[in-house]
């Protein structure tokens, strides 16, 4: 077979899987290419480090000892259109309506403006962000073309490449779907030392997740599995086990707890609200919120705590809504709004840079409303319900609370905060949660993961891309066109169990929950003592 392993950005945690499994395809005699970026891209979220990026390359090309051609030699100049008339006459719909060779240029780099931008939407009044999105949506259109060129050329049989949400990687796999060529997506798994795998899909379409939970939602889990996921919760809220270091970790988990827990005292429930990030995901269809823009559900909640004073209602906007690359536009206004109006006495906002562990409130919080990061699956672990706002892989799953539209948002709210987790709905999460984590967390063991997802790799790891097992597995899969999954992979490996045993362990875990009074699954004392003693040192 002819293969293709498009990795245009040089970051090495960006094409290590990929380079990887280059290499296995072509030590199995296939006919194997490497493809980077020349730095013709004229925007891109690394382009302050564009050097960097290259030097990257260089190095990934003498650990693998494989030679990247350039895209940049693909693209036909005298084939595209006057980029100088597009940038300097095309309007509004102009831009949103445009198509090359097949496909809307729009629609391809907005997710690249979101995320160099910090933004949700493209404002094209800004001056500032359209001449950001000009170069780039004339970058979209080169594009295009040296793909289809690269294409043309090698005529691969299946395309490798990482999951990203810039616009090479939107270019690629639309490319890749309209010609019917494979395309697999990769990138770091939900654990350390793992990855994930979709085809022909980003790996954040969740479909192929829900499906593989629809095929196995009826099967008990083993007390094996349950232990794992138990510990794997027990492990993040540690700040351990996952790909990048928790951004809770560094945080004291002790400040403004007492200011917290006298709130609390004061106040028949206390309720998390917890926002995600999001300019990774605004131009996700999957992904969209019930109500019509990020902060809409936050502004009626605000208003849903000023009618209920019994309640305490207590607002953690996502650490990544602002950090290195800048503060989310929405969540910049949204913060000043409210300083300026002024907040119910009953409502807390703690801002994106407020060092306030968010696995205090946690602990303190008696259920949560959020948009569905993982900490939404943290909350369902401690047994405390949680309303969603946001299409995610497990909206409308048993275990969760799902909002399905606007109008119904009140009745939802109260039924929440009256509301408690039930076995059968712990049942249908360990359920869920074991297709998760073999959907997103596949063992890739021979390269590891370290701090800041810096790659290193064993000094024999020529040798061992042939013998390594994890590798192995996911070429045999690939090789067949098959999504790998951990089940898939690791037939020998007790995912699942008895009806009886499975009854068994969540009984006692209710049990051990109940008598704990603590508002934590602190199950693993019998199990794994040590485990239990850091999180008691935390309470």
């Amino acid at each position: 077979m002819n293969i293709l392993v498009f990795n245009p950005y040089g970051h090495l945690q960006h094409n290590f899987h990929e380079n990887i499994l280059g290499k296995k395809f072509e030590n199995h005699r296939h006919n194997v290419s490497y493809i980077r970026c020349g730095g013709f891209l004229s925007e891109c979220d690394l382009r302050k480090n564009c050097g960097r990026c290259k030097v990257q390359k260089c190095a990934s090309e003498a650990w693998f000892s494989i030679k990247h051609e350039v895209l940049d030699h693909y693209l036909t100049k005298n084939e595209l259109p006057n980029l100088e008339e597009i940038q300097t006459t095309f309007n509004k719909e102009d831009f949103k309506s445009y198509t090359y060779m097949g496909q809307n240029i729009h629609n391809t780099v907005e997710s690249s403006l979101f995320t160099m931008l910090r933004m949700t939407s493209v404002n094209f009044e800004n001056t500032t962000v359209m001449n950001v999105y000009k170069k780039t949506f004339v970058s979209g259109i080169m594009l295009y073309n040296a793909i289809n060129n690269l294409i043309n050329a090698k005529k691969p049989d299946l395309i490798i490449s990482f999951n990203g949400r810039m616009y090479p990687f939107h270019a690629m796999l639309a490319i890749a779907k309209d010609r019917n060529i494979p395309i697999y997506t990769l990138e770091q798994g939900f654990e350390k030392n793992t990855t994930t795998v979709n085809i022909n899909h980003k790996v954040h379409d969740y479909q192929f997740l829900q499906s593989e939970y629809q095929r196995y939602k009826d099967q008990p889990i083993s007390k094996e599995q349950w232990m794992r996921i138990t510990e794997l919760f027990h492990n993040m809220e540690l700040g351990k086990k996952r790909t990048v270091s928790n951004h809770h970790k560094s945080k004291a988990y002790n400040f403004k707890r007492k200011y917290f827990l006298q709130k609390k005292v004061a106040h028949r429930k206390m309720v998390a609200v917890l926002t995600s990030s999001e300019d990774e995901h605004a131009n996700m269809p999957e992904y969209q919120h019930i109500f019509r823009n990020p902060t809409t559900w936050l502004d009626r909640t605000i208003e849903y705590f000023s009618q209920h004073p019994d309640l305490l209602g207590v607002i953690r906007l996502h650490p990544n809504s602002a950090n290195d690359r800048g503060a989310e536009s929405e969540v910049v206004q949204f913060i000043q709004k409210w300083k300026t109006k002024g907040l119910p006495s009953n409502v807390e906002l703690i801002t994106p840079q407020e060092p306030v562990n968010t696995y205090m409130l946690l602990e303190l919080a008696d259920c949560a409303l959020t948009a569905g990061s993982t900490i939404t699956l943290e909350m369902i672990f401690k047994n405390k319900p949680v309303l969603l706002v946001r299409k995610v892989a497990y909206y409308g799953l048993p275990f969760i609370q799902s909002l399905d539209h606007p109008d119904h948002f009140e009745d939802m709210m109260n039924k929440l905060v009256d509301s408690n987790v039930t076995i059968e709905q712990k049942k249908n999460f360990y359920r869920f949660m074991t297709q998760y984590l073999s959907v997103y967390s596949i063992p890739f063991r021979l390269n590891h993961i370290y701090g800041k997802m810096v790659p290193f790799l064993p000094s024999d790891h020529m040798e061992a891309i042939n013998t390594d097992q994890d590798t192995e597995h996911m070429f045999e899969q690939m090789q067949a066109f098959k999504i790998p999954t951990h089940i898939s992979m690791s037939p020998s490996y007790s995912f699942f169990g008895s009806q009886e045993a499975e009854t068994s362990f969540l009984n006692e875990e209710f049990a051990a929950h109940k008598k704990s009074g603590l508002g934590k699954n602190i199950v693993l004392v019998a199990q794994n003592p040590k485990h239990a003693q850091d999180i008691k040192k935390k309470i």
